[in-house]
């Protein structure tokens, strides 16, 4: 009774550590994004305001971008574990 209660601990802890990892692998994808992201919205800020390029900066560009840095990246992690390692292994 004893031995399978500890098996079960360690098996949720192990799920537990799994998906610790991946939301703070996710956070440092999303963080990232959501620099480069302000940097283009603050670039484009600045050229508006001194060089009056009529570029408009938008909040929701910021939240969007950030997304989309985020779902290009499980795409990357996806296609990299399916067929670009098999053939980075071919040559």
């Amino acid at each position: 009774m004893l031995n399978s209660s500890v098996k079960d601990l360690s098996f949720t802890w192990t799920k537990v550590g799994i998906i610790v990892e991946l939301i703070r692998i996710t956070m440092y994808i999303n963080r990232r994004a959501f620099i480069i992201s302000l940097s283009i919205e603050s670039i484009q800020f600045v050229e508006n305001i001194y060089l009056g390029t009529l570029r408009t900066v938008n909040s929701s560009d910021l939240l969007l971008n950030t997304i989309g840095g985020l779902i290009g990246y499980g795409l990357f992690k996806v296609i990299y574990k399916t067929k670009l390692r098999k053939i980075i292994r071919a040559k």
